[in-house]
């Protein structure tokens, strides 16, 4: 197998590992795991990076790093890596790892030469018209993060497109175990919440519309900002940057989860995380977060006054958030645990895609 991310294949030294890159990462290890031999392709300056987190899967022998040299975007990276790999064995399968134009070329040419048996994209987000026509003319497979991406896909082509995804590591992810620590109940909000969509200032304006009994039992924990706001409540709390191996625990400590964005969103892998975590969910109105509450685990919400009340009920009410939280538990036990295995029946063990 060869992985041509497009996040691997730019320079990013200046940005944290997050999202698709921490999903590719695990995918690699599962898949070396599961018996496979695996490429990745990357830029120059990832090097250190992967080797970090990457670096002990070396002595199996089934890892091959491919650095390119320092060429910062993902059209002259992939293209140097296609044509380094023009006479090397072919690959039973290439995973274009993300949407994105730059790594179609080098796609086309491992086709061309022979090298790329099939092709499978993975989208973690909603493909651009633009990429959409660049695929027109090739052979691949889809995998999509959520029914709307997938959508998108099969209404602009005529790929085979499914919808496989979910959370890598459920194992992190488990209810809080012994009884619940006395104190307020704590509401938290997880991701990059300087960006506008992720909805940050709809929880903070509907935190000034509780009752003041109501803010006098809950905080709310904002995790994270890049350059924090000032914050007019002293319950509520924000918290530097956690490292991915912790947020498991770190969610072990919170009562209920908001996810209040707007936009965007194409799976939002913390609300799984954070489902398997058995906190109830208070999420905005937008199909790729509501489809996973569609039996039960948490509350919807449009205008902040209906977040206001949402908050204040799994304040009042305990059993009720504790059964949501149960019921948001048990659907992502059922739907949203990604596991390598149908993914390796499917896309390496089975014949390639006619041209």
């Amino acid at each position: 197998m060869l992985l041509l991310a497009p996040s691997f294949l730019a320079d990013r030294r200046h940005k944290r590992i997050h999202g698709a890159e921490i999903f590719n990462l695990l995918l690699v290890r599962e898949l070396i795991a599961a018996g496979a031999e695996v490429t990745v392709a990357h830029e120059h300056h990832w090097s250190p990076r992967l080797a970090e987190h990457l670096g002990d899967l070396t002595p199996t022998g089934r890892l091959r790093m491919l650095g390119t040299p320092p060429l910062r975007k993902p059209l002259p990276c992939s293209a140097w890596a296609a044509a380094r790999l023009a006479f090397a064995p072919p690959f039973d399968l290439v995973i274009l790892g993300n949407v994105a134009r730059g790594v179609l070329p080098a796609a086309r040419l491992l086709r061309r030469t022979g090298r790329a048996r099939s092709l499978l994209v993975i989208s973690h987000q909603y493909p651009r018209a633009d990429y959409l026509r660049s695929l027109r003319r090739l052979p691949v497979s889809v995998m999509a993060a959520s029914g709307p991406v997938a959508r998108v896909f099969r209404e602009a082509g005529p790929w085979p497109v499914e919808v496989s995804y979910g959370v890598q590591n459920p194992e992190r992810f488990f209810p809080r175990q012994g009884p619940r620590p006395q104190g307020s109940v704590r509401f938290c909000l997880v991701g990059v919440l300087d960006t506008p969509w992720k909805g940050a200032d709809l929880a903070l304006r509907a935190w000034d519309l509780l009752e003041p009994p109501v803010r006098r039992r809950a905080e709310l924990h904002l995790l994270s900002y890049k350059e924090p706001p000032a914050f007019r409540h002293r319950e509520i709390v924000h918290h530097p940057w956690v490292a991915p191996n912790e947020v498991g625990a770190w969610l072990r400590g919170m009562d209920a989860m908001l996810v209040p964005s707007t936009a965007h969103e194409t799976f939002s892998q913390v609300m799984a995380q954070g489902m398997l975590t058995a906190l109830p969910q208070v999420v905005y109105d937008l199909e790729v977060l509501t489809e996973k509450l569609d039996a039960g685990g948490g509350l919807i919400f449009r205008r902040p006054e209906e977040l206001a009340g949402h908050i204040t009920t799994l304040v009042e009410d305990e059993p009720a958030r504790l059964r949501m939280g149960q019921d948001a538990r048990r659907t992502a036990l059922e739907r949203y645990i990604w596991r390598v295995g149908p993914f390796a029946e499917r896309y390496l063990g089975g014949s390639p895609p006619t041209s």
